[in-house]
């Protein structure tokens, strides 16, 4: 029997794309390229120069488009461009540093009806989902864990598994000694498994072609 495939909703692509091994060390090494390129006495070594004009990776382009602060679909002028259609918002894209999350600022008068101000988050929303390519995505059932919670603290955390589920489940026993702890590592360690395949499958998808 074969096993249904995987689909990777849009939030996911880009949540497997950020913890890849080689977007991570590209965007380490962009970063660098542009904190050196800030300093008064900045002069470009050979490297500089040939991570500047060749051509780009996939992980490459990606990574510098994040350490420019810009996002991988869009840019912050788009931003704004899309939402000077709406004269009754003020609204504007938030790009944190580094490799931070991003996110949106609403400006939402205060004395103006609640349901109309929810209105007015709903559309900010819409529009910048639509703006970056993101689909909804379902929402986790009760007995799921987020696989990029798990992923993070068991990868960049360094915390095992069984601590994870621990923590989760507000107790220091272990699976054999209760059964809501062995319920809790089991999803733990399915949503690992689950953020690992997926990116391998975005791996896979972007393999240079032989």
């Amino acid at each position: 029997m074969s096993k249904r495939p995987v689909t990777i909703y849009e939030y996911d692509r880009i949540k497997a794309i950020k913890r890849h091994p080689e977007f991570r060390r590209e965007l380490s090494a962009w970063q660098d390229l542009f904190e050196r390129e800030r300093m008064l006495d900045y002069r470009p070594t050979q490297q500089d120069l040939d991570r500047n004009y060749e051509p780009r990776s996939y992980w490459s382009a990606l990574a510098e488009l994040e350490a420019s602060r810009y996002q991988f679909y869009s840019t912050a002028e788009d931003w704004h461009a899309q939402m000077k259609a709406d004269p009754g918002i003020a609204a504007f894209r938030t790009l944190m540093p580094k490799n931070g999350p991003d996110g949106v600022t609403i400006t939402i008068p205060p004395n103006q009806p609640v349901a109309t101000s929810l209105r007015m988050v709903e559309r900010v929303l819409k529009a910048y989902r639509e703006l970056d390519g993101i689909a909804d995505t379902q929402p986790l059932k009760p007995t799921e864990v987020d696989p990029w919670f798990v992923w993070d603290a068991y990868v960049d955390g360094k915390t095992p598994l069984l601590q994870i589920a621990q923590k989760l489940a507000d107790s220091k026993q272990h699976p054999a000694e209760s059964t809501i702890v062995k319920a809790h590592y089991y999803r733990v360690k399915r949503a690992y498994e689950r953020a690992k395949r997926l990116i391998a499958m975005i791996d896979a998808e972007n393999k240079p072609s032989p």
